[in-house]
């Protein structure tokens, strides 16, 4: 993508994935594992790479609090295969069939990821990204009515400068939208979902290759929209993204 979250600076987040992992033994008491408290729970694949391909894969995944981990395919949720995790510091390590990997990982707000060589439980090497979103029974299965339509902002805040650009966001019912920096749509269309009040952008055209998550709040024809990772498009400056959006279509 051209101009769509390039210099969104997203911390790798994470928090452990795992696809093809066979089942090890039933035993899920570990009082000696180290766990982040923060990985703790239900995670949906956002996305998975190796060396920046798309590996077209999607897992949830279910971290318990004793370092035991279950992933299931989107394909078949009843199948559970079983694997062990820890963490310490920012290193998460896998152990899938008697077999340790390390990756790199943090966690911001619901949004996940690792990063690392090798994707986990295969054979396949190279540099490996999957990103996940916690799953929440609060995710919204509408885009609401007042969200919908063309909002313009002309000022922007991103870390402690203030930038002036024309950018027009399009949003759409089916969880779609667009974006206009100066006048220019050309691949800047992305997906999103929403839960609660935070709202994850995915650009369909490069960007970083994860789901992008902002706050929004609207009240009448105008949307506050905010995130840590800098704005829509690149404003040429680098830190968290704040900006107030006036609706101009609907």
């Amino acid at each position: 993508m051209k101009k769509i979250f390039k210099k969104i600076m997203f911390v790798v987040m994470a928090s452990a994935m795992a696809f093809g992992f066979a089942a090890c033994n039933d035993d899920d008491d570990d009082e000696n594992t180290s766990v982040d408290s923060k990985v703790v729970g239900t995670w949906e694949t956002v996305s998975m790479e190796l060396d920046g391909e798309d590996l077209g894969i999607y897992v949830e995944l279910e971290l318990k609090s004793n370092g035991t981990g279950y992933s299931s395919s989107v394909d078949n949720p009843n199948k559970k295969d079983k694997f062990e995790f820890s963490t310490t510091g920012s290193t998460l390590k896998l152990v899938i069939n008697g077999n340790t990997y390390t990756y790199q990982y943090d966690i911001r707000g619901d949004v996940m990821s690792i990063v690392g060589q090798g994707v986990p439980g295969e054979s396949m090497e190279g540099t490996f990204v999957g990103t996940f979103k916690k799953k929440s029974s609060s995710s919204a299965t509408t885009v609401p009515a007042n969200m919908v339509g063309t909002w313009q902002a002309t000022t922007h805040t991103v870390g402690t400068s203030t930038v002036a650009r024309d950018i027009r966001i399009t949003i759409y019912s089916d969880f779609s939208g667009i974006v206009s920096d100066e006048g220019v749509t050309e691949n800047n269309d992305f997906d999103f979902t929403l839960s609660g009040n935070n709202m994850y952008v995915t650009p369909r055209h490069g960007g970083p290759g994860f789901a992008i998550p902002f706050t929004y709040s609207i009240n009448g024809n105008t949307m506050v929209l905010s995130g840590e990772y800098g704005g829509p498009v690149d404003l040429g400056a680098g830190g968290a993204y704040s900006a107030t959006y006036t609706k101009i279509a609907k």
